[in-house]
């Protein structure tokens, strides 16, 4: 069973150049409004603290971070249950924060959510606050949800059907994100909230998040083991084809019951060990997805033309097509066995918090290869501009690396910084 966690290193010189790394970051820029993207002090309205606590009463901690602390909370007026995340100054990073016109400095996280406001498919911020030693930020609070972690955890993997149906949510936010000039930048399970009402997903915490931008990014406060190749071997990366990569572990941690990389050097050498048997167009989306090059991967809009997520059928007689398919990939469950309890089940301190940036023992001056767009052609069958090649490589997955989990009782919103 493997562990969430927050590092995937395991020398104590890695953390140890990890601190030279982290004061060498510190040069980094914050983001500022004469930046490519158009927003004045006055788009975000920032009120104080001292609001925030004559409108709501706290009730109780859901969750922590490094960065701060999540409550659930009731609106005095109405009853009306929030979740309020608390951010503390001194905790963020200098390209955690935006500069407004007027020489004022917030959470950037909080010019993002608002860019976002509009989008249904994440988690809206009603009211932003600060104080004098913490940023807050007021959210609505599914009452009946919990996070992707968990309700994956609860089934120990997802039928394809229903992993097609959040993934194609999923890739329609995040376009509307980018549309907005906004890029999320730690796609994970934990971050995703399921709506138990009508099966909607919900992304929360754009914490890590950061205007969009074609060229490369130079920093990264996502999760590590999300983190695609090329960040880990040149420490940069383009922000698109980086969300495709994660992804693909997304897809193949709601299919399979887990990710499938702990370590670095997986993420760069190994292609996934399929778990459980699964379609091949299934298995094709999610190879085309971790392409170690990253001009290889299929843009968001092309994967929504794959066949898998474009062809409802495909994903819902998965379990017949396995049953009958002559892959390899025997002895595996099909999607009829949803509760096979042969796999094991994954507990909430297994969770992996965004962690920040941490040098790789596999980073190399190497120049980063250019960026060229890979297409997957429409239709169903043999169609796909796919390495046939990536079917035969797959390694094992090394045992777990033992690090650092966030807490949380709570499911309806929890924070991962």
């Amino acid at each position: 069973m493997t562990m969430r966690r927050f590092a995937t290193f395991d020398t104590l010189q890695i953390f140890t150049d990890n601190r030279n790394f982290l004061q060498t970051a510190s040069t980094n820029r914050m983001f500022k409004s004469s930046d490519n993207f158009p927003l004045g002090s006055k788009d975000v309205p920032i009120e104080p603290l001292d609001a925030l606590h004559r409108e709501y009463q706290i009730d109780r901690q859901l969750g922590s971070g490094g960065f701060g602390r999540v409550f659930l909370a009731i609106r005095r007026s109405d009853g009306t249950r929030v979740a309020i995340k608390f951010i503390l100054k001194a905790k963020m990073s200098v390209h955690s924060w935006y500069e407004l016109p007027n020489g004022h400095r917030i959470p950037l996280e909080f010019l993002l959510l608002h860019k976002c406001r509009h989008i249904s498919g994440i988690v809206r911020p009603i009211s932003f606050h600060e104080g004098p030693t913490e940023w807050a930020i007021v959210m609505p609070k599914i009452e009946k949800g919990m996070d992707l972690f968990d309700f994956i955890s609860r089934r120990r993997f997802l039928p394809e059907f229903e992993a097609r149906n959040f993934i194609k949510q999923l890739i329609e936010t995040l376009l509307a994100c980018h549309e907005a000039g906004v890029l999320h930048r730690d796609i994970k399970d934990e971050n995703l909230l399921v709506d138990l009402a009508d099966n909607r997903l919900q992304l929360i915490d754009f914490g890590s998040g950061a205007i969009l931008k074609e060229e490369q990014y130079t920093d990264f406060d996502g999760t590590r083991v999300y983190s695609p190749p090329e960040w880990i071997r040149w420490r940069r990366y383009h922000g698109k084809p980086a969300e495709v990569w994660a992804l693909g572990i997304l897809l193949f941690d709601m299919v399979c019951g887990d990710i499938p990389f702990e370590r670095d050097d997986q993420i760069c050498h190994s292609g996934p060990r399929f778990k459980r048997r699964l379609s091949r167009q299934c298995r094709q989306l999610i190879l085309a997805c971790l392409q170690t090059e990253p001009s290889k991967r299929p843009s968001l809009r092309e994967m929504l033309r794959h066949p898998w997520i474009a062809d409802p059928s495909i994903s819902a007689n998965a379990a017949t097509s396995c049953a009958s398919s002559s892959s390899g990939f025997g002895g595996g469950p099909t999607d009829s066995d949803s509760r096979d309890e042969s796999l094991p089940r994954r507990s909430a301190a297994q969770k992996r918090p965004a962690a920040a940036d941490q040098p790789s023992r596999a980073a190399k001056d190497s120049p980063s290869p250019p960026l060229v767009r890979f297409t997957i052609s429409g239709g169903s069958g043999s169609g796909e501009s796919l390495d046939s090649n990536l079917l035969l490589h797959e390694a094992e997955t090394a045992a777990a690396i033992c690090g650092q989990a966030i807490s949380s009782s709570d499911s309806g919103y929890a924070a991962s910084q």
